[in-house]
């Protein structure tokens, strides 16, 4: 069982909720922390987009399985909280703006 919320797993919660709104173009709010995560309708580029930006935040990956489990967002935001690192204090996208492969290069011209 996983322990009761904190604000670390509000906050995880927040960007998982961010995440999968981004990518089924609804608001935030429309996603239920409660609900399965396997209702939302995810298709594979969905998860495997959720699982990279999770990892690239928490340094860890949870599963396609249980991701498409009983999990919810609520669930999986407490995973990411009890087994990854803590995300960074700015939570810009300019930090990964350059991410290639895990690491950091400087964007070419063609890509400002």
């Amino acid at each position: 069982a996983l322990p009761p919320e904190t604000g670390e797993a509000a906050a995880a919660e927040a960007s998982i909720r961010d995440i999968l709104a981004e990518q089924l173009k609804v608001v935030p709010e429309q996603i239920r922390a409660d609900a399965p995560l396997a209702a939302f309708g995810l298709d594979s580029l969905m998860v495997s987009i959720l699982r990279n930006r999770l990892e690239q935040r928490y340094g860890v990956s949870p599963s396609f399985a249980q991701i498409m489990s009983e999990w919810t967002v609520r669930d999986l935001a407490r995973h990411m909280v009890i087994h990854g690192r803590r995300p960074p204090a700015d939570h810009g996208d300019s930090e990964t703006d350059g991410l290639i492969c895990g690491a950091l290069r400087p964007l070419s011209a063609n890509q400002r």
